[in-house]
């Protein structure tokens, strides 16, 4: 259970320390890479995509578990070969309350893809895309 301020529960950004999340390159047979359109960035507009992926979770231990978690919410599909390939430190900005610790993970798709009901509103759609279209 996360520590209480004032009553309120705290948040990780309230402990100013940094936040890991974790990202998901997942790729099909075909070499595309899985991407998300989020619906919950109305900030940055409504074309804001990304890989799938969320914060570790306080009292969450394992960043693969959490890998498994957060890709299985976002995109309804289970994956197989699950490996961290990057980590990157991320500094407090505007869109960042405080720093974050980026884990980088490379999986390959074992299944449809599918936005489960849960996430609906979140994630507003899924796509494969090239290299090139990606970039």
């Amino acid at each position: 259970m996360p520590p209480k301020i004032e009553g309120e529960e705290m948040r990780l950004f309230d402990l100013n320390l940094v936040v890991p999340f974790v990202t998901l390159l997942i790729t099909n047979n075909e070499g595309k890479a899985l991407i998300s359109q989020r619906g919950d960035k109305v900030n940055v507009g409504q074309w804001w995509f990304e890989l799938p992926g969320g914060k570790i979770d306080i009292g969450e231990k394992n960043s693969y578990s959490v890998a498994f978690r957060e890709g299985y919410e976002e995109t309804g599909m289970r994956f197989n070969n699950l490996k961290i390939v990057d980590t990157q430190l991320y500094e407090e900005d505007s869109e960042r309350p405080s720093p974050g610790l980026a884990i980088l993970f490379t999986a390959s798709a074992n299944g449809p893809i599918k936005i489960r009901d849960e996430e609906k509103g979140i994630v507003t759609s899924l796509k494969w895309l090239t290299k090139e279209e990606a970039l």
